[in-house]
């Protein structure tokens, strides 16, 4: 008999393996799943104001059952909706950090988008440590899908120092 476990666990798993508490380091994870029908979607990590501490970017794991592209960008107009619970890894506080999933982030004059990437079925990873977002500033980091048909799961992990 074989088990077939979720990719999801798998994910999640390589982001507990990775997550090992650095001084005064915590970190986080954002998890998403959406099954879209020519369509395209975001998830978004936001600073908010008042933030007291820098969110420090590690890599997202994304997994698409059909070929895709993805983007990620920084410093957006800051998303509203849809609110995503954040899991915390070793032992960490609540994030400050805020995590949007169907994110509505916007276009604005700051934003930076790096070039797409073009992801085969599967799971893939994309090294995120040049993002930072710094506390007191309305900051963001989105992940972004091109128009498409099928499954994306996208896990997005930083830490906060």
């Amino acid at each position: 008999m074989k088990i077939l476990l979720p990719v999801s666990f798998f994910l999640i798993l390589a982001a507990t393996l990775f997550a090992q508490r650095v001084g005064n380091s915590y970190y986080y994870l954002a998890y998403y799943s959406s099954t879209l029908s020519g369509a395209a979607d975001a998830i978004t990590i936001q600073a908010p104001t008042g933030m007291q501490k820098d969110a420090h970017f590690v890599y997202a794991g994304i997994y698409v059952s059909a070929p895709a592209t993805v983007t990620v960008c920084q410093n957006g107009a800051n998303a509203t909706t849809t609110a995503l619970t954040t899991a915390r890894l070793n032992g960490a506080p609540p994030s400050q950090a805020l995590a949007f999933s169907a994110s509505n982030v916007g276009a604005s004059a700051a934003r930076d988008c790096g070039p797409p990437n073009t992801l085969p079925i599967g799971i893939s990873n994309i090294d995120l440590g040049k993002y930072i977002l710094t506390r007191g500033a309305n900051s963001n980091l989105t992940i972004s899908i091109a128009t498409f048909t099928g499954t994306w799961q996208p896990t997005i992990q930083w830490s906060e120092q």
